[in-house]
């Protein structure tokens, strides 16, 4: 994609509320999947090219998932080996594809539809949880077949989430709802393992591009991995469905708004 212009200047002000949006970024991706949405709607608010700002959060996003890896233990990781390898190459060809071959132009006339979606996605995430607990521990297919079908599905994701990722987390949970009779302990530590090593291919990815705008990552990468920690108490007080709800109508207002102004 190259540079889309001059790197943009970061005021002190950005960076403050970049800070509290990457905290309620790390809660969302605790309660709701959709973490990543906040922070790319707040960064292009601020006048940040829409490619600067999608590669500065998809880079800032590993930190946040680090809980993946004391959540090992509860991964089927003898299934789940292959889907985490084509996951990765996934991933690193989704990222590839936005940081070097689509223009600024293209990723804006794509991003409201691609919001759209992760609102439908979000929405739809309430089914999805009930569909897990409804079909923990009943058969569906043999070890082999279940293998080869997160595979597909999993890399189709994790292209995606390469790109752009918002939502992810929901799609991740929804393809194994639809394969496996994992119980949803097994599944939400699959997805969190998928999208530290989706979103950790990312960042090696956009990191050797000229699209991270550096001193926002920092800032937003730490304050989302301290919301990602804080995120099980905090959800505690406030039900995830409703955290859904209000990012899903910010996210279709911020849509419709890059469509009047396309």
């Amino acid at each position: 994609m190259g540079n889309p212009g001059s790197e943009p200047v970061v005021k002190e002000l950005q960076l403050v509320v970049t800070a509290f949006v990457g905290l309620a970024a790390g809660v969302l991706n605790y309660a709701a999947a959709s973490g990543s949405i906040v922070p790319f709607l707040v960064m292009v608010w601020f006048g940040i090219p829409m490619p600067v700002a999608n590669a500065t959060v998809l880079a800032a996003t590993p930190l946040s998932f680090l809980r993946a890896l004391w959540e090992i233990k509860d991964v089927p990781l003898r299934v789940m080996a292959v889907p985490l390898v084509f996951s990765a190459l996934a991933s690193m060809v989704g990222a590839f594809i936005v940081a070097e071959l689509v223009t600024p132009t293209q990723f804006r006339a794509v991003t409201p539809y691609v919001l759209v979606g992760c609102v439908v996605v979000l929405l739809f995430f309430q089914r999805v949880r009930q569909r897990i607990d409804d079909g923990a521990r009943r058969e569906r297919f043999s070890p082999k077949s279940t293998r080869a079908l997160l595979t597909m599905g999993y890399s189709v994701t994790s292209l995606y989430a390469g790109a752009f990722g918002a939502s992810v987390g929901v799609m991740i949970l929804t393809v194994a709802s639809r394969l496996t009779s994992w119980p949803w302990k097994q599944i939400n530590a699959t997805k969190n393992l998928l999208c530290l090593v989706t979103s950790g291919i990312g960042f090696v990815v956009y990191a050797a591009s000229d699209l991270v705008l550096w001193p926002v990552w920092a800032v937003l990468a730490v304050s989302m991995a301290v919301g990602g920690v804080l995120g099980q108490k905090l959800t505690d007080h406030l039900p995830a469905q409703v955290l859904r709800v209000l990012v899903a109508t910010v996210t279709t207002i911020a849509a419709g708004a890059l469509v009047l102004t396309s």
